[in-house]
């Protein structure tokens, strides 16, 4: 009985520890979300930022700034390719995506993009990016850090030769610079 209770309980640690695990860690409690605010502030105060937090999306803690571009060339419900710029940097200034070269990524087709990072952006309805990117057009311009709830989560993403971490906050600086037709 007693080596059942014993490995019972080294079960149950065990079982602990890999849920609470960084690489898997899924926020229930909102705790990595007020952890990752005090990051985000610091990132932002560190470098005079002029982002302002979001009270529209519904996503708690995302600091941004938006310029429109012209929003009568804009996505319209994931018909378009949109091709841009992106520069993504961890919070650690660690960069994952340089905005030197111009990303397309189609909505209706994605294997049809042009990039392992464009497959790897995670634009789905769900994604904050996506978000702002359908409120701007050609021209529009984002810049935002976003908890990794609402880009990335709970697990890692590897993006070329870097992998962003899973449960890291990121900044993302993306310019639209077309928006067409596949």
């Amino acid at each position: 009985m007693k080596k059942v209770l014993s490995f019972a309980v080294v079960a149950a640690l065990f079982s602990v520890a890999v849920s609470c695990s960084h690489d898997n860690y899924v926020d229930t409690t909102g705790t990595l979300l007020a952890q990752q605010k005090i990051v985000i502030d610091s990132f932002v105060n560190a470098n005079q930022l002029p982002l302002v937090p979001d009270t529209v999306s519904g996503a708690t803690n995302v600091v941004f700034n938006l310029q429109l571009g012209d929003t009568s060339r804009h996505i319209t419900n994931d018909s378009s390719v949109v091709s841009f710029t992106l520069n993504g940097v961890l919070l650690n200034n660690q960069v994952f995506s340089a905005p030197d070269s111009i990303i397309k990524f189609n909505f209706i087709n994605p294997s049809q993009n042009n990039s392992v990072t464009a497959n790897n952006l995670v634009f789905s309805s769900n994604s904050i990016l996506y978000y702002y990117l359908t409120k701007i057009g050609v021209g529009g311009h984002v810049t935002l850090i976003t908890p990794s709830v609402w880009q990335y989560g709970a697990s890692a993403l590897a993006i070329g030769n870097v992998t962003i971490p899973a449960n890291s906050p990121v900044y993302l600086d993306l310019h639209v610079v077309d928006i067409s037709k596949p």
